[in-house]
């Protein structure tokens, strides 16, 4: 909606919700057995710090990092970081017990809408791409994008909740159910309907 208000000036314009693969992107078993919970992020990165890797860094080097297990998945970030293939990728939300989105600047993104799917608690920043349309929900955290500080405090109350166990006590269907609004029928839907409007 951000970028739609921004675009209504010069024409029509219409938005159509980005399609989550509820199919794909389901919960897998409770974790147990470990004392620090695994924290992931996620994508492509390109050099210009689109995707937040330099907040990636800074946690990587942080006092954080010593409570957390960080992972990452996708190329380019500045830690350790496996490539999965798609058919893999509900296996690597799966082992996280907090999804973390550095983004700074995004169309959608996905990935949050992914975890959430999988039933994953996540940390995503304000102002970035539909973001901010996400309902104030339990287990969504929320940061000032690019804000190192602000990130940091927003993921060590994910980390103190995982800690008092509620996380774990969680209920991925509601985290799921708020995924749930961005299907495949309704973006098949959505862009019928736009391109109906420009042909007529």
């Amino acid at each position: 909606e951000q970028y739609a208000a921004m675009l209504r000036p010069y024409g029509p314009t219409i938005t159509v919700l980005p399609p989550v693969e509820l199919d794909h992107f389901v919960p897998g078993p409770a974790h147990a057995g470990y004392t620090k919970p695994v924290v992931g992020v996620s994508g492509f990165v390109y050099g210009d710090n689109r995707k937040g890797e330099a907040l990636v860094g800074r946690l990587a080097n942080g006092a954080l990092a010593t409570k957390i297990t960080l992972k990452a998945c996708g190329r380019g970030w500045p830690v350790p970081t496996a490539s999965f293939p798609w058919v893999k990728m509900p296996a690597f939300y799966q082992s996280l017990d907090v999804y973390l989105c550095t983004a700074l600047v995004e169309g959608v993104p996905m990935p949050p809408l992914e975890a959430m799917a999988c039933g994953v608690p996540v940390v995503i920043p304000r102002g970035v791409g539909l973001l901010d349309e996400l309902p104030d929900a339990q287990n969504i955290y929320r940061y000032q994008v690019g804000d190192y500080a602000s990130m940091e405090a927003a993921l060590s109350r994910a980390v103190a909740d995982w800690r008092k166990g509620l996380l774990d006590g969680v209920n991925p269907a509601s985290l799921r159910g708020i995924a749930q609004r961005f299907t495949m029928q309704g973006w098949c839907e959505g862009t019928r309907r736009a391109l109906e409007g420009l042909i007529h």
